[in-house]
């Protein structure tokens, strides 16, 4: 979860947690529950947002028990990232200045030295109105709305939209793993360390933020096909040639993706194409939803498998076991 829980003097702490092994931390020890990192309800991400209602009630049930310094510090211990919540009211009439992007999570820096922290999720979104005096009223579903001179956005869905404090980003940007729309010296370095020390199916591992940012269900599919690595696999058991090249995939195809607007991965010249962006939508990508259909370089029959709650597409040929 990335959301604001209520303690027992009525504030109310942030926690954002990355990923499975912190989610386990986050029952046992603040929780005291350690059964629920295993319950159906909640054993996975997929689960945790379906089931989003029950999970909150869950957490706030024992953060109400507490007070503001008895929670944070069970936190702490367990290494989970929390912060003080400060109210998104307080930006109101005031001038936004410049806004970052880190994998998946926005940092909006807005005058008066406050930031806003949005994490997209699987649901959250944004709608533009070019014409500032047609935007309709914000709806109960709207978190945030933006309005300037040629325009109007309005944020809804997001599984996180806070306030926070430089320390806060620190702590938020130091556990996500490196972007590959902003690279750093050393991130491949990290990458590789990461899925060295993993058991888990690559195609898993390529979705957790701490080890790479911003992959989705889409490119860790279409990746794996252009590295010609079974999704299934061990992630300690790619090799370094492989690991490195699905970093440079990562790279390579999410800059493309960000300068057209949409998830290219084919090879134009493969379809008859001059550029990425003259494929039509049914030649973009070369395995994701394509179960059953022939692969576009052997034939050979795509197949699909459900890989813990998420579905994952490969060749078998292309990606062989």
């Amino acid at each position: 979860p990335y959301a604001a829980f209520s303690v027992k003097d009525g504030s109310k702490v942030i926690i954002a947690i990355q990923n499975e092994r912190e989610w386990a931390r986050f029952c046992s020890q603040v929780l005291k529950k350690p059964e629920l990192a295993t319950d159906p309800l909640f054993n996975s991400n997929n689960a945790r947002v379906k089931n989003i209602e029950a999970l909150h009630e869950t957490i706030n049930n024992t953060s109400n028990q507490l007070s503001a310094s008895e929670f944070t510090s069970l936190l702490k211990q367990a290494d989970i990232a929390f912060g003080s919540v400060n109210s998104v009211s307080a930006l109101s009439d005031h001038i936004g200045l410049n806004l970052v992007n880190f994998g998946k999570h926005l940092f909006h820096r807005w005058e008066g030295d406050l930031t806003v922290h949005i994490h997209l999720g699987l649901f959250g979104k944004f709608k533009v109105f070019t014409d500032v005096e047609k935007a309709p009223t914000p709806s109960d579903g709207t978190r945030m709305r933006w309005r300037g001179h040629t325009g109007a956005m309005y944020l809804s869905g997001p599984t996180a939209c806070e306030i926070i404090g430089a320390d806060q980003e620190e702590d938020l940007r130091n556990r996500i793993g490196p972007d590959p729309l902003a690279v750093r010296k050393g991130d491949l370095d990290r990458v590789m360390s990461s899925l060295s020390r993993r058991t888990a199916p690559i195609a898993q591992v390529l979705l957790d933020q701490a080890v790479v940012a911003g992959i989705g269900n889409v490119y860790r599919a279409e990746f794996c096909f252009l590295a010609g690595i079974d999704p299934r696999r061990p992630a300690r058991e790619v090799s370094e040639n492989s690991a490195q090249q699905l970093w440079e995939l990562s790279m390579q195809l999410m800059k493309i993706g960000e300068r057209i607007g949409r998830i290219v991965t084919v090879d134009p010249a493969e379809v008859g194409a001059r550029k990425p962006g003259d494929l039509r939508k049914g030649n973009r990508l070369y395995v994701y939803k394509r179960a059953g259909q022939p692969c576009r370089r052997c034939e050979t029959p795509i197949l699909s498998a459900v890989l813990a709650t998420r579905r994952v597409w490969w060749c078998p040929s292309c990606q062989p076991a």
